[in-house]
């Protein structure tokens, strides 16, 4: 599989195994969460397996959507309204379920930014 080729890539490069994969993800809606996680984490660790038998090594699925409905706004319309970037929204309107936040890491040129959640 591919992360098996990058696994013996990154092995081959450095005479190490990662001890940690980091994954990002886009293009999965709320509803598909769980079988993807399950289905792409599962692949991964079956690729470290493959590699070395016993090779299990920390795995950190971040999904990062752009496909929302939610803004953020200032309270006194300052900066046309939008927030600071670095804005972090993490309680009160986030998933009580998931590590779930809004990132506003950027400012609006035209219109209102939109942050990745």
């Amino acid at each position: 599989t591919a992360v098996q080729q990058l696994l013996v890539q990154h092995l081959s490069h450095t005479s190490c195994k990662p001890g940690c994969l980091i994954i990002y993800r886009d293009g999965v809606s709320d509803a598909e969460l769980e079988s993807v996680r399950q289905l792409e984490v599962g692949g991964f660790l079956e690729a470290c397996s493959q590699l070395e038998e016993g090779y299990r090594p920390r795995v950190v699925y971040l999904v990062v959507q752009k496909r929302h409905n939610v803004r953020f706004f200032t309270a006194d319309g300052s900066n046309k309204g939008n927030v600071a970037p670095g804005t972090v929204v993490d309680h009160t309107i986030v998933s009580p379920w998931l590590f779930d936040f809004y990132l506003n890491s950027h400012a609006a040129i035209i219109g209102t930014s939109k942050a990745a959640r």
